[in-house]
C-alpha cells in the first residue's frame, strides 16, 4: 500500500486499540462505528516539496437521526478525540456508505497532518 493509505490503516488500528470500533475500509463499516476515509484532502501550497493532508474520520450511528443516534455520535466523537488528539472541525450530517443504501447519521471530524 502507499504511504497515505498506510496512515489511514494505522489510524484505524490506533482507534481500535483505544476501544473504538474503527476501520479504514468502507466495505467493513458496520455502524455504530468510525470510518477513517483513506483518501485525504491534499494541499501542496503549504510546504515546499511536501503537502498537508487533511484527514476525515466519520463517526456513524444507526438511523434514524434521533436522540439515540446523537448520543452514539457524541460518544464516538469524544472517544476519537481522546485517542488521536485535537481535531480541526466536527460537522454533523449524514454519510452514505454504499450507493444503494440509505445514509447514516454522522459526525465528520477533520484534522491535518504534514507529509514530506
Amino acid at each position: 500500500m502507499g504511504e497515505v493509505v498506510d496512515y489511514a490503516v494505522e489510524l484505524a488500528e490506533k482507534l481500535t486499540a483505544a476501544g473504538v470500533k474503527a476501520t479504514s475500509d468502507v466495505r467493513a463499516a458496520a455502524p455504530p462505528c468510525v470510518l477513517v476515509v483513506p483518501v485525504p484532502r491534499r494541499d501542496y501550497t503549504i510546504l515546499g516539496g511536501g503537502y498537508q493532508a487533511t484527514w476525515t474520520v466519520v463517526c456513524l450511528a444507526n438511523p434514524p437521526g434521533d436522540l439515540n443516534a446523537a448520543t452514539a455520535l457524541e460518544d464516538l466523537a469524544d472517544r476519537v478525540v481522546a485517542a488521536i488528539g485535537p481535531v480541526e472541525t466536527v460537522e454533523p450530517g449524514s454519510y452514505q456508505l454504499r450507493p444503494d443504501a440509505d445514509p447514516y447519521p454522522s459526525y465528520q471530524l477533520t484534522f491535518p497532518t504534514t507529509v514530506c
